[in-house]
């Protein structure tokens, strides 16, 4: 809601923004009026200055309105505004949740984000929060923000969990026609994430903890009255800038549904097919399931990935109040949801909190879970779930299966080894030797030095890399030569179209596997398909890696070098004809 407040021969005194239960108001400070009548006086050298009621010792907010010229027909006004911030009120809630939100994330000297000390600031909010509605924030954004603070090694060095998928959001809720809606306010939102989304990895998993969001993004709603027993549709959603998807949706009553919180009666499933929408959220897209249960809400969902041959189910696990309808929004309601059946050490869970303010808006508080306890004394690895299963298969006496279960591990052990971080950062002597390493490794996988076309992808692109960092190192010839290798590679992987099985090499090391071109999927003997365990976009590379290694500003800075000369030029148009610039 905007409200504005006008004085006649004046113009506007004050004005007024209500949203997600703040109120940012604006005062008219200071006025020059030359020349001009009615509720804004339009005149040239007619000024206002308005400010925001905020102690001049915390921050200075001003806006200045000019106008520059007038005539009967048109004005022409000019805006200059500024916010310096001095300091954080210690008496005010907001400003301790504005402080924790804001402060919580610098920058190193190497340009990368690292968490900072806002425990004092958080300690500050718990104290001052006074309505239901301030402490539900508090208490959510609390429980999210601490879990940061201690499950990052580089802040907490005692941690026991480190921190991957954490989230937290503010939502308004509201009834629109016959849906119910949610708005966020990014101005407290905030998160930390550090995690690898190969679909076959097991932190894959923790992404569906967005259940609300990704329900919304796909439907536009969190629920809408018309979805019933037998109802289909096709909905066009834009829920990602200008891209368009589509969601295919179908509803059908099933009965009871059994979770940790209990059995649950007469529930719907609302089966979605929600259309490819944005990149690298492919884990909102494909297929889902949502289970509503009358009076309580969602208490399931089945996201499917991995070509469906995975799921990821998360379950409610604890609740608090009912209300009305299949997806009630009410006061003092808590929803928990927790991920059935995770490996490797990872817990994910998300938390809805619902709270009203004295006007009866209805805000929904999100504190979402996503972290993997420490392995002690155990080199990180992101799985061992697949030794694991190797070690057992044998106790039992299937060798075969366990012989399998051997090269197959062989082979996600290998891709680990090529994409594991390098530590090469300013070391480019490191790089150079660890990818020329890496490039004698991979001509032994085939015969007659054939690379088998699985690693085609990955060769290409290791000359590509490793052209970087001999031209930092001053190897200027040596790095043109493998910059050529690494176009004649691309251009052949490019040629080899997506979905094509390829070959991963001796089968007496990989017991016959092999690879979907583009996919993260291997096919096994038997015919059967499994994810790579990570680092499955080494099969995934195309020209457009090469032409942003060549071209990218940030972080590819070792052809800084060689960037003005005519020949690193010609090599760039000449990626731009490869990917059809």
């Amino acid at each position: 809601m905007y409200k504005a407040y006008y004085k006649e021969g004046v113009g506007l005194v004050k004005a007024e923004k209500i949203f997600n239960g703040f109120t940012d108001t604006r005062f008219l400070k200071s006025y020059e009026i030359k020349g001009g009548k009615g509720i804004i006086p339009l005149f040239e050298g007619n000024r206002w200055v308005y400010t925001a009621n905020c102690s001049p010792d915390v921050m200075k907010i001003e806006t200045e309105y000019t106008v520059e010229h007038c005539n009967e027909e048109t004005a022409i006004v000019s805006c200059f505004g500024s916010l310096e911030r001095f300091k954080y009120d210690e008496n005010s809630w907001v400003d301790m949740i504005s402080q924790m939100r804001s402060e919580y994330c610098v920058k190193t000297r190497h340009n990368e984000n690292a968490i900072a000390d806002v425990s004092k600031p958080i300690e500050r909010a718990k104290q001052l929060a006074k309505t239901p509605t301030e402490k539900a924030h508090t208490k959510a954004a609390c429980s999210v923000m601490e879990r940061i603070l201690k499950t990052d090694p580089k802040f907490n060095p005692n941690y026991t969990e480190t921190g991957h998928w954490n989230f937290f959001r503010r939502l308004v809720a509201y009834k629109k026609d016959d849906k119910t809606v949610t708005e966020s306010d990014f101005r407290w939102s905030f998160e930390w994430k550090h995690i690898d989304v190969s679909e076959g990895g097991p932190m894959y998993p923790l992404l569906f903890n967005h259940i609300y969001g990704i329900l919304e993004d796909a439907t536009g709603c969190l629920w809408c009255e018309k979805w019933k027993d037998g109802y289909t549709d096709t909905l066009t959603i834009q829920p990602w800038g200008e891209v368009l998807a589509k969601t295919e949706i179908s509803c059908e009553n099933i009965g009871n549904v059994e979770t940790k919180a209990g059995t649950f009666e007469n529930c719907l499933k609302l089966s979605l097919d929600i259309g490819k929408h944005g990149q690298f959220v492919d884990y909102r897209c494909g297929k889902k399931e949502y289970f509503f249960a009358p009076n309580i809400g969602i208490v399931k969902t089945v996201n499917y990935f991995c070509e469906n041959i995975r799921q990821s189910v998360y379950e409610l696990t604890y609740y608090e109040g009912m209300g009305e309808g299949y997806m009630p929004i009410a006061d003092g309601l808590v929803r928990k949801y927790e991920a059935i059946g995770l490996t490797d050490g990872c817990a994910a869970s998300a938390e809805y909190t619902y709270a009203a303010d004295m006007d009866g808006h209805v805000y929904i508080f999100e504190d979402k879970l996503g972290v993997k306890k420490k392995s002690e004394g155990v080199t990180y690895y992101e799985s061992v779930i697949g030794e694991t299963l190797e070690e057992n298969l044998w106790q039992q006496g299937k060798h075969d299966e366990s012989r399998l279960r051997h090269d197959i591990n062989n082979f996600n052990l290998l891709i680990h080894s090529f994409t594991r971080n390098g530590r090469s950062w300013c070391v480019p002597e490191r790089n150079t030797a660890r990818k020329k390493l890496q490039i004698r490794i991979l001509e032994t996988l085939g015969e007659n030095g054939e690379i088998p076309t699985a690693w085609l992808g990955l060769y290409a692109d290791t000359f590509l890399v490793a052209a970087a960092s001999l031209m930092e190192c001053g190897d200027t010839e040596e790095g043109y030569e493998y910059l050529e290798k690494a176009f004649e590679l691309f251009e052949k992987w490019d040629k080899i179209p997506d979905g094509e099985l390829l070959d991963t090499g001796n089968r007496f090391v990989f017991g016959g596997i092999k690879v979907f071109k583009g996919k993260n999927m291997i096919l096994l003997p038997d015919g059967t398909k499994e994810p790579v365990i990570n680092g499955s976009w080494i099969f995934n590379f195309n020209g457009e890696r090469m032409y942003y290694g060549m071209t990218a500003l940030h972080g590819w800075e070792w052809f800084n070098k060689v960037r003005e000369e005519e020949r690193f030029k010609e090599m760039v148009e000449r990626v731009k004809k490869l990917i059809g610039r």
